[in-house]
């Protein structure tokens, strides 16, 4: 029986995460590439970061789920590899200890050589 290849799927997170419904199907799109055995690369940046802080209340402020506490369960998912993007972190003034989960920050010239290495890059 032929196992189809592992590939390696880049997620970008550039968006904030409400007020559309990018930052949520970058995600979900992550945990099921993850559930499939694929090697995913979650990457945070641009104000995709402000998805990794922790007490968002969504549902107050736009009537929405708060999917971000998600995040929490990427490594169940086998998606261990988790990046935030230096510069849109000092930019944003965004503080690694506000974050929901372990992220690895990352410099941006480091993030081209990752997802380089990718089969596939999708920008959320």
């Amino acid at each position: 029986m032929n196992q189809k290849a592992q590939k390696k799927i880049a997620c970008i997170q550039r968006r904030a995460p409400h007020g559309s419904v990018f930052a949520a199907e970058g995600l979900e799109l992550a945990l099921v590439a993850a559930t499939f055995d694929h090697e995913v690369t979650l990457v945070f940046m641009d104000d995709g970061v402000f998805q990794l802080l922790k007490n968002q209340a969504p549902e107050r402020a736009f009537g929405m789920r708060d999917f971000c506490r998600a995040l929490r369960a990427l490594p169940q998912y086998g998606c261990e590899r988790v990046l935030a993007e230096r510069e849109s972190l000092r930019t944003r003034n965004v503080n690694t200890e506000d974050f929901l989960t372990a992220v690895t920050v990352a410099e941006r010239a480091e993030l081209r050589e990752i997802l380089a290495a990718q089969d596939c890059v999708i920008d959320f």
